[in-house]
């Protein structure tokens, strides 16, 4: 499995959004988040590190836009970046990986995975987000 790796800042362009959430776990800047809505998963409300183990856990919310302590406030991005990535590739999709807070490719999944779309990279240093689109891989 190719997990990407954001190696820089995160920098939002002009169709970006900022959010001030609370972090439900210890995040690190850039790790992809989800948002908790099944207290089986943590407290309701915080964000915590996407993760492709269930239909609400691969299903992405946002980036972290600095690092946090759990239960601290968080900065989380969505929109339209641009970032550098060790392992982008322009025109992939990308998808919740099954190392939390990380990204892969979306050839690499497999049976049982669940297909939570998180964006799409349209050059080598910009990707758009896509939340709230998710499916099971048969």
């Amino acid at each position: 499995m190719a997990v990407l790796t954001i190696s820089n800042s995160i920098q939002l362009l002009s169709t970006s959004t900022t959010t001030q959430e609370t972090a439900g776990e210890a995040l690190l800047e850039n790790d992809a988040l989800f948002k908790v809505t099944n207290s089986g998963t943590g407290t309701v409300g915080t964000v915590k590190k996407l993760v492709n183990t269930s239909e609400e856990t691969a299903t992405f919310y946002g980036f972290a836009l600095q690092a946090s302590k759990s239960g601290g406030s968080v900065a989380v991005g969505a929109g339209t970046f641009e970032m550098d990535a060790s392992t982008f590739a322009a025109g992939e999709c990308y998808v919740a990986s099954a190392t939390a807070g990380k990204l892969q490719p979306v050839t690499d999944l497999g049976a049982a995975d669940y297909f939570g779309v998180v964006g799409f990279s349209y050059e080598v240093d910009q990707f758009v987000s896509m939340p709230k689109y998710v499916g099971l891989v048969a």
